[in-house]
């Protein structure tokens, strides 16, 4: 009988995900909106699962699984290789696709080598960092356990040669995709409006920052910034999404957490977002949306982030942004850009699609079509 090839997702968490995440959040489209490639999602029980694809839930984690777990090596991810036996046949290949979960590589490929034919396995890992970390020698193991790599950017993929040199490994990258049907720039007159409705003044220069609050995402450094730009310039105000607490701050408004689908209403009031990242990310999903949403980007030049602004082409780039002055320098050139010509000069060099979901989807298909053939054909 002639081999068949069929694709499975391991997640760590119920695809489609309904709280907010990158990756969750493009393979929930993926899945729910377009002709999608993936046959089986090995994940925790989802009430909401999608009919265009078949389930293997995983079983609950019991105390006892929880203390062998602690003393036994390999045994962490048991409930995860019992579910994927559940799955597979004889006369069938498969391509198991993994995202940032690091830890199941290698206890996958050992289960792999042992249980079955490995060579009929093709594991493809999508990491959504930057750089690869591992501890003493765990990295020549791990990439000796995958087949295909794929990174966010090609600036990830520069350095992780840099780092590791040559790992035999296909590596190749795709970059995060937004909805351009919900992130995207609106009309003057459609912005003047939910400013209007959301009691912001249609004459004020807003600026945007949107992240959780942990202090490698800056919210000090953009708060520091704004302080001193809002003293020179006080028709300005800075708006701060994603963080509760309260900042008693002149000009400063937050908004608190807001839902995926309620997000672009921030970007669009804006008129300068801020990415203050003070490590480096892989590449900065917000940053983009941002940018679809026609916002003055100003990001700090770290990690994946160059790649995405285009190393300066769609935004500004800040090369010391633990520094302040750095930031007050570049808000206050985009608060004159904005008298001077009412817009954000960098928007005319933004390919409409850049970014797009539908190609990450379109992509996505790509890669598992390449490696389905290369199966089919061993």
């Amino acid at each position: 009988m002639e081999n068949t090839v069929k694709t499975i997702l391991i997640s760590q968490v119920p695809i489609p995900y309904k709280k907010t995440g990158s990756w969750t959040t493009m393979y929930g489209y993926y899945i729910e909106h377009f002709k999608h490639k993936i046959d089986y999602i090995v994940c925790d029980e989802n009430h909401t699962d999608n009919k265009s694809v078949q389930y293997q839930h995983l079983r609950g984690v019991s105390v006892l699984d929880k203390i062998q777990n602690k003393f036994i090596k390999g045994k962490r991810y048991n409930n995860y290789f019992e579910a994927l036996d559940k799955i597979i046949e004889p006369n069938t290949k498969y391509i198991i696709q993994i995202v940032d979960n690091k830890g199941v590589v290698n206890p996958l490929h050992q289960f792999l080598s042992k249980k079955h034919n490995r060579s009929n396995f093709c594991v493809q890992y999508f990491y959504h960092g930057f750089i690869l970390n591992f501890k003493n020698n765990e990295g020549a193991q791990f990439f000796k356990s995958i087949d295909e790599l794929f990174l966010l950017t090609k600036q990830a993929q520069l350095e992780l040669n840099k780092v590791y040199g040559e790992t035999g490994l296909k590596i190749r990258y795709l970059h995060n995709g937004v909805n351009s049907e919900v992130f995207k720039t609106i009309a003057y007159s459609e912005k003047i409006e939910l400013r209007q409705h959301n009691h912001i003044n249609t004459d004020e220069l807003v600026f945007l920052w949107c992240s959780q609050d942990r202090p490698k995402k800056g919210l000090d450094i953009a708060l520091a910034a704004f302080d001193k730009v809002h003293t020179k310039y006080s028709k300005t105000k800075l708006l701060v999404v994603g963080v509760n607490k309260v900042i008693e701050q002149s000009g400063v408004e937050v908004i608190g957490k807001v839902p995926n689908k309620d997000l672009p209403k921030y970007y669009q009031m804006a008129d300068v977002f801020l990415f203050t990242t003070l490590c480096e990310e892989g590449f900065g999903l917000v940053l983009a949306e941002a940018l679809k949403c026609g916002c003055y980007c100003i990001a700090s030049n770290f990690g994946g982030v160059p790649e995405v602004l285009n190393f300066g082409k769609y935004g500004v780039l800040i090369n010391e942004p633990f520094k302040v002055d750095k930031w007050v320098i570049e808000m206050e050139n985009a608060v004159s850009e904005f008298e001077a010509k009412g817009e954000n000069p960098y928007l005319k060099d933004l390919p409409k699609n850049s970014y797009n979901l539908e190609d990450w989807c379109k992509q996505m298909n790509v890669f598992i079509d390449e490696a389905s053939i290369k199966l089919h054909n061993s």
